[in-house]
């Protein structure tokens, strides 16, 4: 009867050894836009957070102040506004866009860089182009061309501050 404890005592060893071993990590995890690995949601592309539910690009919304320096019109300061564009998961809108626009410039949103493609938000004569950097979440650097069927070319550099 000696052995009986003993043997006992190694099988229940055993049995917590084999049911802690084989716990899932993941178990209770949820990630909306992407994928439990080891007890921690791995993100899609374009997504953050602990459970994946936020878009990268939102980080960037809001109200910016921005200060222009362009080859043809100067120094200038006005405020912009970068929101949502639904038409894909990397693309963003700027309104009032170089104090120029009355329409909304289409931007991508790619890591913490930002480019505008040649467009005509207003459909006139006027076009325009760019890139930038996002240094944080609060400000970001710019430089961007408009152009004229015309043939003028206004070239700029710009810098934004979140208000």
């Amino acid at each position: 009867m000696q052995g009986l404890p003993q043997v006992f005592s190694l099988f229940m060893g055993v049995v917590v050894f084999v049911f802690w071993s084989c716990k899932d990590p993941c178990k209770g995890v949820y990630c909306v836009h992407g994928a439990c690995v080891d007890g921690r949601c791995q993100c899609k592309s374009g997504y953050i957070g602990d459970s994946c539910s936020v878009e990268w690009k939102s980080l960037f919304f809001g109200t910016y102040n921005v200060y222009d320096v362009c080859s043809m019109t100067g120094i200038s300061m006005y405020t912009v506004n970068i929101k949502q564009d639904s038409t894909g998961l990397f693309n963003v809108l700027i309104a009032n866009f170089a104090n120029s626009f009355a329409g909304d410039v289409q931007a991508k949103i790619s890591g913490n860089t930002i480019t505008i493609p040649l467009q005509s938000p207003d459909n006139d004569h006027r076009v325009v182009s760019g890139s930038g950097t996002f240094y944080n979440q609060d400000s970001i650097s710019m430089s961007y061309r408009i152009s004229s069927s015309q043939g003028w070319e206004n070239i700029c550099d710009q810098s934004y501050w979140k208000k």
